[in-house]
């Protein structure tokens, strides 16, 4: 029996680092993706851009000044929340109305604050220090998204947290992945973080993986929580799915060469970065999905997963190599089998062919 939405797709973002054979006008180097129903929003040259999951050309979105974070759709898509550091040394939340208006605040905090997801109810999830007797020590608060004064989570300690639609079960991890863990391949020291899940009503506790690595970023979708985790056979972080209603967990994506980063989800898919290196021309497919597709190509570019099948794909297509900003959304043929279509949204310029 499967479980979760059938339509649930995985959408990557190829975020191409190397040299191209020949010139392109992509130069840019698009970072921390968002997707919900029918868009996409990612931070280039720290501003928030938005664009259409179908192509198009990408909007500027943001108009404050500093840098942006982790934006996040609501559940509606017409609303999105980011971080951004206006103040220096501060990075507070943010919502804007992308049917129109200016930025508002939500939070009013010292330090930083780092957004995680909308809850089903339209408040935002967010964890910070700035009220941690160490900044290594990460506590999680709950926000409406028209501001007002967080709450924290009934846990001590924690980040990266996802409640379910239910709103009864928190997912998180207690441990904080700092920069150097999160940037050192293959850790397997004591900082790396495990997933727990917390009952909100009876606060009932118990950890979701054992595995010597990290397992991070929990994403829920209905019952089924999706994360990040190198404990696959291929040692590169890979997108890995648990049923909590069987306690079940398997492996949904299996790059070989390249590492998911900064995966978010939201409508009908999950979003993610990856950095590829640079392929010779005939190179053959090192990354597989879970139903036993080949990539047609060394590298990342990735699939989707409908109905439990999960398909690959590398882009940009044709190449010889690749080079940094490029931009990579493929869809699902609805059959489990290749992409039907795929766009590279070509960054400078921020235009893109329709998929």
């Amino acid at each position: 029996m499967r479980h979760g939405f059938p339509r649930l797709r995985l959408v990557s973002v190829l975020l191409a680092l190397g040299v191209a054979a020949r010139p392109s006008p992509a130069r840019a180097l698009p970072r921390d993706p968002a997707v919900s129903g029918t868009q996409v929003a990612f931070v280039e040259a720290g501003q928030l851009w938005v664009m259409p999951r179908s192509g198009g050309i990408a909007v500027r979105v943001s108009d404050l000044p500093g840098r942006k974070y982790t934006p996040r759709f609501s559940r509606d898509g017409t609303r999105i929340a980011f971080g951004s550091n206006e103040n220096r040394g501060e990075i507070n939340l943010y919502t804007l109305d992308l049917r129109g208006g200016s930025s508002s605040r939500v939070t009013f905090l010292p330090s930083q604050q780092s957004l995680s997801q909308w809850t089903a109810d339209g408040q935002l999830i967010f964890h910070t220090n700035c009220l941690s007797f160490s900044p290594y020590a990460m506590q999680m608060f709950t926000v409406s998204s028209s501001g007002g004064l967080p709450v924290q989570l009934p846990v001590a300690y924690g980040s990266n947290g996802a409640i379910d639609d239910s709103g009864e079960w928190l997912a998180y991890t207690p441990s904080w992945q700092i920069s150097l863990i999160e940037n050192w391949k293959r850790y397997r020291g004591g900082m790396a973080p495990d997933l727990w899940l917390l009952n909100l009503r009876t606060h009932e506790s118990r950890r979701l993986t054992m595995w010597d690595g990290p397992d991070l970023n929990p994403m829920w979708n209905d019952s089924t929580l999706y994360y990040l985790s190198d404990e696959g056979s291929e040692n590169r972080v890979n997108v890995w799915q648990y049923q909590r209603h069987e306690g079940s967990r398997r492996q949904v994506t299996h790059f070989r060469d390249s590492d998911v980063r900064n995966a978010s989800i939201g409508g009908d898919a999950i979003v993610f970065g990856c950095i590829t290196p640079w392929a010779p021309p005939g190179a053959a497919g090192t990354g597989t999905a879970a139903g036993g597709a080949m990539t047609p190509g060394g590298g990342c570019g990735i699939g989707t997963a409908t109905d439990g099948a999960t398909t690959a794909a590398r882009g940009p297509s044709g190449a010889v190599g690749t080079m940094s900003g490029l931009f990579r959304v493929v869809f699902s043929d609805g059959g489990g089998g290749m992409p039907a279509g795929d766009c590279t949204l070509r960054i400078r310029g921020f235009v893109t062919g329709a998929c």
